[in-house]
């Protein structure tokens, strides 16, 4: 993998500033660097790659993994967990395809 330092999380890049609470900031810049592999990540690569101090990413990681938001593998990498598909099932469950593409459709048709 990549040591791409990613110095701010996508929603507080969306939002066009630092997270107000940083350890949400952390936490998600975690989930994304873990996002953009399909191997499980070692803390090492996670602390480089966040630019977090080895014992912060430890910490955040625990955290993280005791919410089923990321696995711990015996090797003691790091990959997402189910818990992130089980909301996202949820998610796809309250989505409508026809309501959501109605707008683009009548855009198409003026």
């Amino acid at each position: 993998m990549a040591r791409n330092k990613i110095p701010r999380s996508a929603l507080a890049e969306a939002q066009g500033k630092s997270s107000a609470i940083q350890v949400i900031d952390r936490m998600v810049n975690l989930l994304d660097v873990l996002s953009q592999s399909s191997d499980p990540v070692s803390l090492k690569t996670l602390s480089l790659s966040t630019g977090l101090h080895p014992s912060t990413t430890h910490r955040i990681l625990n955290d993280l993994v005791g919410a089923r938001f990321v696995e711990r593998i015996d090797t003691g990498s790091y990959q997402l967990g189910m818990r992130l598909l089980e909301l996202g099932n949820l998610v796809k469950a309250r989505l409508s395809i026809r309501d959501a593409a109605m707008g683009p459709m009548r855009d198409l048709h003026l």
